[in-house]
C-alpha cells in the first residue's frame, strides 16, 4: 500500500459515518491505522512532521466525532494518539 492510499484509508475511516468512537473497539482501531501508518512512513512522535500530518487528521475528525472521543483540543488528540508509539 502507498503512502498516499494509506493515508486516505486512515481519513476515510475517520470520515465514515459507521464509525462511532464511542465505541472502545473503533478507538482501538484508529489508534492501530495511526500507529501502522507512522512505523510504515517512519513518522517519529514529537517531530514536525508528525505533528503536521497529526493535525491534518484531527482536522478531518468531526466536532461529533470529538465529542465521542471526548477530546476537545489537539495537544489532548497528540497525546492519545502516540500512547503506542512512545
Amino acid at each position: 500500500m502507498t503512502e498516499k492510499s494509506e493515508w486516505q484509508f486512515l481519513v476515510d475511516y475517520v470520515k465514515d459515518d459507521t464509525t462511532d468512537f464511542r465505541n472502545a473497539v473503533c478507538r482501538s482501531q484508529l489508534m492501530a491505522l495511526w500507529t501502522a501508518y507512522c512505523m510504515h512512513n517512519d513518522l517519529c512522535v514529537d517531530t514536525k512532521m508528525y505533528d503536521a500530518t497529526l493535525f491534518d487528521l484531527w482536522l478531518a475528525v468531526s466536532l461529533e466525532q470529538r465529542r465521542a472521543l471526548r477530546i476537545f483540543r489537539f495537544s489532548e488528540f497528540d497525546s492519545w494518539m502516540s500512547q503506542w508509539l512512545v
